[in-house]
This record gives C-alpha cells, sequence and structure tokens, in this order.
C-alpha cells in the first residue's frame, strides 16, 4: 500500500495541481502506447514481444496492490529521494505480460492501460493510480548509468559496456546465445549465475539503442569494473636476511589480481602455480605486492629474519583490453570453482582499486556475484572499500580537498565501492601505520585515502566496512608519505605505497592464519572470529562516533588475541544450523571456578555471524534472513538480548554480522552449569522457502573480570564439554 500517515512519518504530499499531474501521466501512457506499437515488433526473440518492460516510481512505498493486480513481474526495486524532497520515492523495475491466456479477453497490459486511460478520464482508481509519480517503458535513457550515457552520446564511440538483465539464468542463457550470433566480435564476455546475468560488449550509442530495443529485461546499461593502481617509493635490499618458509599445513588464498612474479625471492616458496598471464618484466607491480602482505603480513623489512606464514596462488584476472584493465569475471568465478573444496574455506583476496560513485540505489552485480560464490563455494573473499582521488577528474578533487579531512568523509562521494558493500565478503578501510609531523592522520586514524560505508540509507543497516588495517599516510598537501607496511617489488627490493588495496591483504593473511591454525572451521566461524577478537579504534580527530564506526567497522584485527587463549579467558565457537522461522537453544558451559563472588565477576561476549544466498531485488531485503542470539540462564532467566549495540541497532535488523555488548554479572548463583544460547531465525518476508536450513557460528567469550591467574577457566570449560559429550573438543 501506499505510505500513509504514521506517528513516525509525516503525510505524502499528494499532487496539489490534479490536472497538471493527470496530463503528465496521460503522455507517460501514451509513451507506453508508442512503445507497443514501436519497439514490441522489432523484439529479437518471440517471448519478448509478448511483454512489456516499465519502469513504475511511486510517491512513497510502491504499491503492492497495483503489483499484484497486473502480475507485475518485478526485477528490481530502490529507493530515490530527489534533492529537496523529504520523502522516498520507492522505484520498481518490472515486466508486463502483453500475452492473453486462455479466457483473458485483455492481457494484463492491457488492462492496465485501460484502467489507466478510465482513472485519467474519471478519477475512479485513484487507490491505485494516486501516487504513481512517472510510468515509462524501459528504455537507454532509463537503465543506462548517466555518466556512461554521457559518455557515450559525447564521444560517440564504442565503449566497453555491461549489460545487465533481470530475467531468470536459462532465458539470459538464450539472449546471450542470440546477442553473440547479432554482434560477433563485438559481443565480449558473458556471466551467469543464478543471481547475476549480465553481458559485456563494445559498441556505441546507436547500437546500444538497437540492442535496449530489441530484448526485453534489460535493467541496467553500466561501466566495466576497471582497475585504476596506485604507485610508491620503491627501496633495495641490503641481501642480508633468512627467510624462513612457515608455510606448512597452510590452504592457498588465491590472490585475484594482476600477474605476480612466482620467481621473486620473497615470494617463490609461497606461490604456487599461477593461473592466467605471467608476470613480464617491468610489468605491473600490484600483484605481486598483495601477494606478498598475504604470504608476510607486516613483517617485512630489508634485512633479518623475514618469515613465510601463508601459501597463495595467483590468478590474473585483469587482463589488459585496448589499453583498459577490466576485470574479467569469468576468470574470477573460474578460479574459485575450480579451487573450493567442502571440507576447507577458500580465502580468495580481491583488492579493487575502482574509480567511481556509488550511492547503492541499486545492488551492483558484482556485490551479488561475490555473494552468490561465497555461499556456494565455502569461500570468503577479502575485499578492499576502495580510494579516494584516484583517478578522479581535477576539479572534483579539488572540490573534496577544500573541504578537508576528516569533514569530507561527510559527502556521500566517499563511501565504499562494490563489491565491498556485500554481505558475505570481509571489506576492508585503512588507518595509518604511523606518522610525522606533516601527516593529515595520526597513528591508527582512517587514512585519508580510504572510504566510509553508507549511513542513513533506507534499508542499508550493515557495518561497513567489516574491519581496517594499516595503510601509507598523506601529508597536509595531499601527498602520499608512503610509510605504511613493506611490500614485495616484483623486480626486486622493497616497496611503499598508498591504498585499500594493501590494508586489504593483510586482513587476508590474518585470516588465512587462523584458517591454518582452526582448518576444520566453516566460514562463518573464522570470519567470527577474526571480527569478534578485532579492536575498536577511537579518534582525535573525528568526534561522531557513528562517522568513526562507518570508516573503522568492527576494528583492527588482533591476531594474537584471536590465535592465543588465556587461563582466565576462553572462547568457544558454536557452528550450527537454523530452520527459517524457528527458535532453538544451545549449551554454553558456565564454569564453576568463577562462582561465589557478590560482585560483578563474570564477562560474556558474542559475535554473531551467517551467511545467507541474498535476494538481489531489493536492497531493503538483500538479506533475506536475520538471525540474533541471547543467553538464557540456567534459571530460564534472560541475560541479554538480541540487540547490537547503539550505533549498530540498525545492523541487528540487517546485518549477517552482529557484536552484541559485553554483559557483566555477578556469580553467586547459577555457576557451575550449562547455560544457553537461544537462536532465533527469521524470514524478512513470506518469499523467504520456509524449509530453508541456514548454517551459523557464534563466538562466545567467557572470562573472569578479576584476572585471577589461580583459576583456569579454559581447563574447567574443557572438562564440562568433555564429561557433556565425551568428547574432546578443542576451544
Amino acid at each position: 500500500m501506499p505510505t500513509g500517515p504514521t506517528p513516525y512519518a509525516p503525510p505524502l504530499p499528494g499532487f496539489p495541481d490534479q490536472t497538471a499531474y493527470k496530463q503528465r501521466l496521460a503522455s507517460e501512457v501514451t509513451r507506453l502506447k508508442s512503445y507497443e506499437d514501436t519497439v514490441l515488433p522489432q523484439k529479437r526473440l518471440d517471448s519478448d514481444k509478448e511483454v512489456v518492460d516499465i519502469k513504475l516510481r511511486f510517491q512513497g512505498m510502491a504499491n503492492k496492490g497495483l503489483i499484484k493486480r497486473y502480475g507485475v513481474s518485478v526485477y528490481a526495486k530502490y529507493d530515490d529521494t530527489p534533492e529537496g524532497q523529504e520523502h522516498t520515492n520507492e522505484v520498481v523495475l518490472g515486466k508486463v505480460s502483453n500475452r492473453r491466456l486462455p479466457q483473458q479477453d485483455r492481457s494484463n497490459y492491457e488492462q492496465l492501460s485501460l484502467d489507466l486511460d478510465h482513472y485519467i478520464e474519471t478519477d475512479e482508481g485513484k487507490s491505485k493510480f494516486g501516487l504513481i509519480e512517472e510510468l515509462a517503458p524501459l528504455d537507454v535513457k532509463e537503465v543506462t548509468d548517466p555518466e556512461l550515457l554521457t559518455r557515450l552520446e559525447t564521444q560517440q564511440d564504442e565503449e566497453y559496456v555491461d549489460i545487465v538483465f533481470g530475467d531468470d539464468r536459462a532465458t539470459s542463457a538464450r539472449k546471450f546465445e542470440d546477442m553473440q550470433d547479432w554482434l560477433g566480435d563485438s559481443f565480449i564476455s558473458e556471466v551467469n549465475t543464478d543471481l547475476v546475468h549480465y553481458c559485456r560488449v563494445h559498441i556505441d550509442k546507436d547500437k546500444l539503442e538497437e540492442v535496449v530495443a530489441s530484448y526485453s529485461g534489460i535493467i541496467g546499461v553500466e561501466k566495466p569494473i576497471e582497475v585504476i593502481l596506485s604507485s610508491g617509493t620503491q627501496m633495495a635490499m641490503d641481501g642480508n636476511y633468512e627467510l624462513v618458509d612457515e608455510t606448512e599445513g597452510s590452504n592457498p588464498v588465491l590472490i585475484l589480481d594482476h600477474p605476480v612474479n612466482t620467481a621473486h625471492p620473497l615470494l617463490a616458496p609461497a606461490c604456487l602455480s599461477q593461473v592466467g598471464d605471467a608476470y613480464v618484466t617491468g610489468g605491473e607491480t600490484h600483484g605481486s605486492q598483495v601477494a606478498s602482505l598475504v604470504i608476510h603480513g607486516i613483517k617485512l623489512n630489508s634485512s633479518g629474519r623475514l618469515v613465510l606464514d601463508n601459501k597463495v596462488r595467483p590468478v590474473n584476472v585483469f587482463p589488459l583490453a585496448n589499453g583498459q584493465r577490466l576485470l574479467n569475471e569469468q576468470a574470477l568465478i573460474d578460479a574459485v570453482q575450480q579451487y573450493s573444496a567442502n571440507d576447507k574455506v577458500l580465502i580468495a583476496n580481491f583488492s579493487v582499486n575502482n574509480y567511481g560513485i556509488y550511492d547503492r540505489r541499486k545492488i551492483h552485480r558484482l556485490t551479488v556475484l561475490l555473494d552468490e560464490l561465497s555461499v556456494k563455494h565455502n569461500c570468503i573473499f577479502v575485499v578492499s572499500a576502495g580510494n579516494l582521488f584516484k583517478g578522479w577528474p581535477q576539479p572534483l578533487i579539488d572540490q573534496v580537498l577544500n573541504i578537508g579531512y576528516p569533514t569530507y568523509f561527510d559527502s556521500p562521494i566517499t563511501c565504499i565501492l562494490p563489491p565491498a558493500d556485500g554481505l558475505n565478503p570481509i571489506s576492508v578501510g585503512s588507518i595509518a601505520y604511523r606518522s610525522s609531523p606533516n601527516s593529515l592522520a595520526g597513528p591508527k586514524e582512517p587514512t585519508p585515502i580510504t572510504r566510509r560505508g553508507f549511513m542513513k540509507t533506507k534499508g542499508y543497516c550493515l557495518v561497513k566496512p567489516d574491519l581496517v588495517h594499516y595503510d601509507s599516510n598523506y601529508d597536509t598537501n595531499y601527498s602520499s608519505e608512503d610509510d605504511g607496511p613493506f611490500m614485495a617489488h616484483p623486480d626486486g627490493g622493497l616497496i611503499r605505497g598508498p591504498g585499500t588495496s594493501f590494508a586489504t591483504p593483510l586482513v587476508a593473511h590474518d585470516l588465512a592464519m587462523i584458517a591454518k591454525k582452526y582448518p576444520a572451521y566453516t566460514a562463518n566461524s573464522l570470519k567470527a572470529l577474526l571480527i569478534h577478537f578485532a579492536q575498536p579504534l577511537t579518534s582525535t580527530q573525528i568526534s561522531d562516533e557513528n562517522m568513526l564506526k562507518s570508516m573503522t567497522g568492527h576494528g583492527l584485527p588482533d591476531l594474537d588475541r584471536t590465535l592465543n587463549s588465556l587461563s582466565t579467558s576462553t572462547t568457544i565457537v558454536i557452528e550450527d544450523t537454523i530452520k527459517v522461522n524457528s527458535r532453538k537453544r544451545v549449551k554454553i558451559p558456565i564454569p564453576a571456578v568463577l562462582a561465589g563472588s557478590s560482585r560483578k565477576r563474570l564477562r560474556l561476549r558474542k559475535t554473531l555471524v551467517y551467511n545467507p544466498l541474498v535476494n538481489p531485488v531489493s536492497p531493503g531485503l538483500y538479506n533475506p534472513i536475520l538471525i540474533s542470539a541471547k543467553i538464557v540462564r540456567s534459571d530460564d532467566q534472560p541475560v541479554d538480548n538480541g540487540t547490537t549495540q547503539s550505533y549498530l541497532d540498525g545492523a541487528a535488523k540487517k546485518a549477517n554480522v552482529k557484536t552484541y555488548p559485553a554483559v557483566e554479572k555477578n556469580t553467586k548463583e547459577h555457576m557451575g552449569v550449562f547455560w544457553q544460547l537461544e537462536v532465533t531465525a527469521e524470514g524478512v518476508n513470506d518469499q523467504v522457502d520456509s524449509n530453508l536450513v541456514q548454517a551459523y557460528s557464534v563466538a562466545v567469550t567467557i572470562e573472569d573480570m578479576t584476572h585471577n591467574e589461580a583459576t583456569d577457566i579454559y581447563q574447567d570449560i574443557t572438562q564440562m564439554i568433555n564429561v557433556e559429550v565425551g568428547v574432546d573438543v578443542e576451544l
């Protein structure tokens, strides 16, 4: 139903000049009928001639009754709030059948047109049509990224464009086959999974208009992902170092990047065979830099003991095409499919340096693709939040820099780029590794080049980026100080440089170290542990807590705390599944060694992670399953609830990663028994399969707040679990 007045929202203003409104709507109906007469007969496939693609923009929420009444099959939904307008419009892209079914006098499209005409003439049907702000067929103007459309119109040259379809997989496959026959060499590639359907073509605006007019189901024409690389300062090594290989037991991390110099002495012992083009001397340095950070972490130096922690498998996913480095999505998909295994989590580092501005009205195809691959192939992607300034037009750079650090992070242009906004990947921003008297940021402050998550965005309440790691700082003239961790330069020596591209593999390094120690843990558990022990950051320069959280997420990983337990603090990882629209309880041991104190002694912390198969149609429903967890005492009294911290309250409703505030209790009662973790799962709407079973993990830390070294929580909990289940369990 359309948005109405509520205690929390003012009534919609309506259309004060009804005559002018109806005249505009009538012209849009005429345009739709013209589309039926001129475009539909040209459709290349028979089934396309029976479908009309439309865009409906409502004042307020979409009218569900109208959508159901005329059988509108929805491709995508997004919210749109024009500048200066208080209320939000919901925009629906979908198809209406123009085929008359048996015993149907008119098709759904014909009935819609007739009823619209009748409303315009008589005002009958106002409840359905009275809040339609716009009704239009989907043409080139409606579906093409505005910046790309301007470039096509201005240059009149052929461009690489990605054409996105809203159909199912089988229908898209049929259309891609037909397009390839028609366009020949101009048809470059396709990506067609269960959730994502798009093809890349190399065409000009005239041909693009012809393509859009020839196929139903096109909901987007967008620029391909193009990588823009950072540079840095190189230094020589003195050769006086000891290389120590500690990669035994490491599950290789995929380096989805440019070619890596696998013969480099600092990389060779840890590199498996490269997929795709080999490295060429004097070529791009990016892949080798990223690989070295996954292998060594922040420990590289020009001399001394250099430890290789993790193995890597380089995969070139950015081949050069006509002077551009475009992402080859199929190479990425093939690598994930080939190297994934059910019994081990595949970690894939994807350091995207993509230039762009992204408002997340619609969910980007690459975001959906990585989310889908994560679930289907037991994979954790670690992706960069993206960089500011690199590749921007100079006037835009000047405009932002004039605002100054850190105030410019208030601007929407500084939001993270896809696929860093996905549910299942770990997205990474950056903080300063060190600072000088001339630095813009202090140590562990957000770097001037990093990006922030979305704030005050309807339907988007995730904490993004998830984590941060170290990067180079900038000076007051906005020049990189190249003072981040060292990386391997592929032609020898070391290099430092700026970019969230280089913070990202440091997180992948830490994640791979956890996976090496706990090879049987699921993707949810590894992610939960990394986030559970991350250190939240403070800032002397960013006073707004919500802004700081949107830039630093859950904080900086603490690998030592994650890998090692204390006698006074132990973490249990619970791996389980739950059926949608159900509740279950899992036992948690509370050790007797803590019993007897009238003051607060017991501290409990929990982090919940699950990996849903996403709903790509609407940002507000992107996470189709909501899971929460609370702790219940042995006498059935709740100890806490499923709500996260104040600045994460929205995330409690939308996110698949939930960090909860610590619970502190006295220990006079109910010690030495099993408490329970009560987990609740529900679908966000009736479209979620009621038989769906979702995997999840919860990390629960049980801590003695007195830190009495005489206590041994670890041993006590281990014994309780062994007695309960009859087997040894690793904590």
